[in-house]
Parts: C-alpha cells; sequence; structure tokens
C-alpha cells in the first residue's frame, strides 16, 4: 500500500497517536490485545496512528511497511534489528532502552513534526514508549497515557526506578492491568490517584465454546482427556513442568497438546516424539485458537514467574475451559474458585490438580459452564472504557470526539 506520514485523511483533525516496540504480526498477548484495542477504535471512530516496529521477537514474520485497518486506523513498522535481542537484554534496561527507544524515537518525530497538531494524545505501550511520549510531551505539550503490561519489581534506591518515575510522572494516566501491577507502579513514588487499572478483555464472540468432540476429533484426539497449554515456549511459562505432567500420565486417555514457538521448540517437538501422550503444534493465528481451546478439557497455565497479565487464561475461560494455574503474579485476580484451581508452581501440585478435575467429571461440567459465564461478566469490549476515559472520551463522544473540539493538556 503506497501510504507515508502525509497521508493522514485531510480531516483529521484530532488523532490518537499510539507507540509500541511490538505489534502484530509479533507473537504475544500484548500484540493480540492491540489489536482488539485498534478494532475497537475503528468501530468507534477513532482515528489511530500506530508508529511500531516490524516483529522483532517472533522470527520468520514481516508485514507491510504502512498498513491501513478499516477507515480509521493506520499502522507504521519500522525494519529493526530482531533475533530476539529484546529477551536477551531483559535484565539490563538500559542497554534495553538503548535498543528499543532510537527507531521509534526517530519515527516518531518525523510524524509530530507535521502532525501534532492533530494528535490529541499520545498512547505508549511500556517504558520505553513511555520515555518517547515523555519527550514529545515536552516539545509539543501533547498528553500521553502509559499502559504497563508487566511486573518490574524496581529494587528500592536503584536508577530504574528513578527512571521509571521521572517518565511516568509526566503522564496523565498510568494503566496497569492488575492491583498487584498498580502497587508497583505506585512503589516508584508515582501519586496513587495517577495509577488505574485497566482489565485486559477479548473478542468473547470470537473466543467462545466450539463442538468439543467435533474438536477433539480435527486434532487426532477423540476419546481423550485433553490438557492444554498455550504459551511462549520459554522457560519461565513452566514448559518443563508440563513436560514432566506428561510423563507422569498413568490414564492411557490422558493427552497433553502445547502450542506456541520460542527457544524450546525443539525440545518440545523431541519429548512430543518420544511420549504418546504429548502432541505438540507451532504457534498458530490467533484466528484459530478457539478450535484449539474448544478440543481440550482444562487449561495448563504453569507460570515460573509473577505474570503481569496472562491473557491465555481469559482465551481459556471464553473457550468454557477451566484453568489450573500458577499462583502467581496477577492470575489469582482473574480467575476464581468456581473456574480455576491455583496451586504452587510445582509438577506434584499440578499432577495433583489435574487428577482432582479428571476423576471428578461433575465438578469439571459445573467449571466448565461457569467459566464461559465468568468470561462473559469480567473480560468484555467494556473494559475499554478504561482507555476511553483516559483519553479523556467515552462511549457517546467517540464519534465526534476526533471531528472537532480543543485538546485538552493535562
Amino acid at each position: 500500500m503506497s501510504m507515508n506520514h502525509n497521508q493522514i485523511e485531510p480531516k483529521d483533525h484530532h488523532v490518537v497517536l499510539m507507540i509500541t516496540p511490538f505489534f502484530s504480526p509479533n507473537i504475544g498477548g500484548v500484540e493480540t490485545r492491540l489489536d482488539n484495542i485498534l478494532s475497537y477504535l475503528n468501530r468507534h471512530h477513532i482515528r489511530t496512528w500506530v508508529e511500531t516496529y516490524q516483529p522483532i521477537t517472533s522470527t520468520g514474520l514481516s508485514a507491510p511497511t504502512f498498513e491501513k485497518r478499516g477507515h480509521y486506523i493506520r499502522i507504521h513498522r519500522t525494519r529493526w534489528l530482531g533475533g530476539d535481542l529484546f529477551h536477551k537484554l531483559l535484565h539490563y534496561p538500559f542497554l534495553e532502552a538503548l535498543y528499543l527507544c532510537p527507531g521509534l524515537l526517530i519515527q516518531c518525530g518525523k510524524f509530530l513534526r507535521k502532525h501534532h497538531h492533530e494528535v490529541v494524545v499520545i498512547h505508549a505501550l511500556g517504558f520505553n514508549a513511555a520515555f518517547i511520549a515523555r519527550l514529545f510531551h515536552f516539545l509539543f505539550k501533547i498528553p500521553y497515557i502509559v499502559t504497563i503490561h508487566t511486573l518490574y519489581r524496581f529494587p528500592r534506591r536503584s536508577v530504574s526506578r528513578i527512571a521509571a518515575r521521572w517518565v511516568l510522572n509526566g503522564a496523565r494516566k498510568v494503566l496497569a492491568l492488575s492491583e498487584i501491577s498498580r502497587a508497583d507502579m505506585i512503589s516508584t513514588g508515582l501519586p496513587p490517584e495517577r495509577v488505574g487499572i485497566h482489565v485486559n478483555w477479548i473478542d468473547v464472540d470470537h473466543f467462545r465454546p466450539r463442538n468439543k468432540e467435533a474438536c477433539k476429533k480435527k486434532l487426532g484426539l477423540e476419546n481423550k482427556f485433553v490438557v492444554i497449554m498455550v504459551a511462549r515456549l520459554k522457560k519461565i511459562k513452566g514448559v518443563e513442568i508440563a513436560l514432566e505432567l506428561c510423563r507422569r500420565f498413568q490414564q492411557k486417555d490422558l493427552a497433553l497438546l502445547i502450542i506456541g514457538d520460542g527457544e524450546m521448540k525443539d525440545q518440545v517437538r523431541e519429548a512430543a516424539s518420544q511420549e504418546k501422550a504429548l502432541h505438540f503444534l507451532d504457534r498458530i493465528p490467533n484466528r484459530d485458537l478457539p478450535e484449539i481451546y474448544s478440543a481440550g478439557d482444562v487449561s495448563l497455565v504453569p507460570s515460573l514467574y509473577p505474570e503481569g497479565f496472562a491473557r491465555v487464561v481469559l482465551e481459556s475461560l471464553g473457550c468454557g475451559l477451566p484453568v489450573i494455574a500458577s499462583r502467581r503474579g496477577c492470575i489469582p485476580e482473574e480467575v476464581n474458585e468456581q473456574c480455576a484451581i491455583l496451586v504452587e508452581p510445582a509438577v506434584h501440585h499440578f499432577e495433583a490438580a489435574l487428577m482432582v478435575l479428571y476423576h471428578d467429571r461433575n465438578r469439571l461440567m459445573r467449571m466448565s459452564r461457569y467459566a464461559r459465564t465468568y468470561c462473559l461478566e469480567h473480560y468484555s469490549d467494556r473494559n475499554m472504557s478504561t482507555i476511553l476515559a483516559a483519553y479523556h472520551m467515552t462511549d457517546r463522544r467517540a464519534r465526534r470526539s476526533l471531528s472537532g473540539g480543543e485538546r485538552a493538556v493535562s
């Protein structure tokens, strides 16, 4: 598609600028969440320009440099160093910032030099994007909001904590995805009233139960009690717990289906060649995941680290799957005992919880029915109202907020 920074529609008097290092087709929960947000903004006539990179953690993927989604969404992707360098720099915040910021800083500068009068708010995804937003807030007086997607647990008196406080202190609003993440942000010294919670959500019409037996048959798992694990295949996701759990299966009708991509993919594939109960599928497009979830009886989330927000839990609930998950990070906030069993991340704990549901099919059935109900009540796109409020918009005002009026500067 031929398009450039000059080709915002002539009547785009008010635009949301979204800055994010990670965007589809890069694979991850943040990327899927952004796709949902943009779909919502497009449906509500909110013009949005996205500055991002080509996939930098998912290998072998690319997308158009410029993309138009619907009538109101424009996306610009900058080519950048990939090779999953991001994850290699996770423990070196300064180097990570040097890696993630320059390309977005340059491209946002080019965009804002021509269009800063049209931008009513900058939406920064994560700290590195927030750093860029703070600089342009200083230059152009454009308000910005920040959404946080992980737990940082900054050490006291650390440089990273001081830097985070400076970056976030200029934001109109900081939105975390859970209470534990909100407390993490407040610990940097931010005023509590500045930090809100934006509860994640999914497309509940897409993530809904399909015919379970038909989905199992399609995967060759008919007459099996199927445990599903959808995850990035990294050690911190508890992949080794899942593999050891599968080795302990005694019942012939038990099967573990692992779906994902990552550094442990070869290890999982090798295990699947040796264990009859283990089945492996490579990364699956988000559009196809509901059929995968629907083939399962239980969803496994054995994370070893404190999740900022486990989207796989929401997707599982939406498709009617009870969850057996680690009692880590935000996960206890996402579920209750009627749709999930939470345990400490050790193989014997997961084995015991799984056997409870394997042997008590009535409880499994009750939890399955409630999982969908719980998802509809807590994780629909109604949760988008928090972001609209941070934009200084409402559902009623969304259609007209970008066609006139003055920019509200905090």
